[in-house]
Parts: C-alpha cells; structure tokens; sequence
C-alpha cells in the first residue's frame, strides 16, 4: 500500500534479499509505525544511534521523494605529518597547508590519552591520501584549514577521520555553527564510545578531569573571597557600604 504512493517503488518483506549489481545506486524507504504515545524514538544502526530530530522537525509527505544527493566536493591531498589527535599536515599541488578536523575537541599536551589519541590519528592517516571536504567556514583564526576529512579503509570505503575518532573516544563531538552536518553521526559515535567507557571516557580519564575541575573551582573561590572581604554589599543596586575609618 505504501510503495503504490511512491513514484517507481518496490515494496520488499523484512526477510526478502535483493541482489544489486555493482556501481548501482538505490534509494530507500524505511518506513516505521510509531505509537503516539511513545516520547523518544531512537533508530540504531551497526551499534550507532542516528539523530532523528531532523527527521521529527517537519512533516514530509510520504509521495515526495528527497532531491538526488549531489556528489561531494572533495579535495584530493596527501599527509605529510600528524601534529595531534585533531590537526594534520596536508600537501595538494605543491603546497603544504595545516588542516584541522571539523566537528571535534581531542586531548592535547599532557591531558588524559592525548598521547593515544594521536597515536590512533597517526594510524588511520600518516603518509595516506585524503580527501578534504568543505562545510561552511574555510579556516580559523590559526588560518589551519576547517575540513571533514575522509580516509579509505581496508576494504577501499571513505571513512570519516572525525566519526573513527570519536567513535574510539580519542575525541569528543564538538560540532558548531554554522559546520553542523554531521552532528548526528558524531554524536551518535561518541555514544558508543561513553556507553563502552573507551578513551576519554574512561574512567582514569574521569577522575583526571574530576580533579581539574575541583582545582579550577578552588582556585576561582580563592579569587572571590578577598573581593567579597573587601567591604559589605548593601541595596538592591550593589552599592558598597563605605569602610570605616
């Protein structure tokens, strides 16, 4: 009954198996019956949860089909030096430029599993061919390109550096405006990687970061009390009371 609204569809059970040959492309519908009542729907795939907000934000009648996706622009360019979890050297035509991984915040100096977090970086793209994809902003106030940067795994498929990143919690999703497009998808690796405590989102990491931020809260109360000490505060206008002489 669905697939007679939807120009050109077939309609396949849930364990029927259809072949495609390879370079085709398909699009599909998946189509869920939701109970009013539920609150929260989540939709998991390979162990990551995906961002359905976006799907929720606007009624889309079931007949219209989505435009085609438009081919990436990507940007061919060879590593020529991993500088930390979130920052490589790349070099196209000649040039070397700096490139910073959109839509993270991975450790850095002495920070909990900064060493490892490069460690995996290095791993995943030292001396590899990349691709380079623009969002938004083109670079930051370090002038580092801001790019998504894509890898071909073993079995030659692009692969997201951020998403392998997060997902192994050697970085944090970190996404914002106006370079949001992937938002999802890095949130939802980073819940995999709280959920399995990797990285981090250890539990050494924790107690690190706990420690940090009882130092900070300390150190901003010692600021605070010589101020409050100074003299009294009176009146609904802050006004201070005159030190006695």
């Amino acid at each position: 009954m669905i697939a007679a609204n939807v120009p050109g569809a077939e309609a396949y059970g849930n364990t029927e198996q259809v072949d495609f040959a390879a370079g085709e492309t398909h699009r599909f519908l998946l189509l869920y019956l939701v109970p009013a009542t539920v609150a929260d729907v989540d939709l998991t795939i390979d162990g990551q949860e995906l961002d359905l907000s976006p799907a929720f934000s606007s009624a889309v009648p079931i007949s219209t089909l989505a435009a085609e996706p438009a081919p990436a622009d990507l940007l061919e360019a060879t590593v020529t030096e991993v500088i930390d979890a979130s920052t490589i050297e790349v070099e196209v035509d000649g040039i070397r430029q700096q490139v910073r991984y959109l839509g993270i915040d991975a450790p850095t100096g002495d920070a909990c599993f900064a060493a490892d977090a490069t460690a995996l970086n290095t791993e995943l793209v030292a001396g590899e061919t990349v691709w380079l994809e623009r969002q938004r902003s083109n670079v930051d106030r370090q002038n580092r390109l801001l790019r998504d940067v894509w890898v071909r795994d073993d079995a030659g498929d692009l692969v997201l550096v951020a998403e392998r990143l997060v997902g192994e919690g050697a970085a944090e999703s970190a996404t914002t405006m106006p370079n949001t497009r992937l938002r999802g998808w890095l949130d939802a690796a980073q819940a995999v990687a709280e959920r399995s405590e990797s990285g981090i989102w250890s539990a050494e990491c924790a107690a690190e970061r706990a420690a940090v931020e009882d130092t900070t809260t300390g150190a901003t109360m010692a600021g605070i009390v010589p101020v409050l000490l100074g003299g009294l505060w009176t009146g609904s206008h802050n006004r201070r009371a005159p030190s006695p002489t």
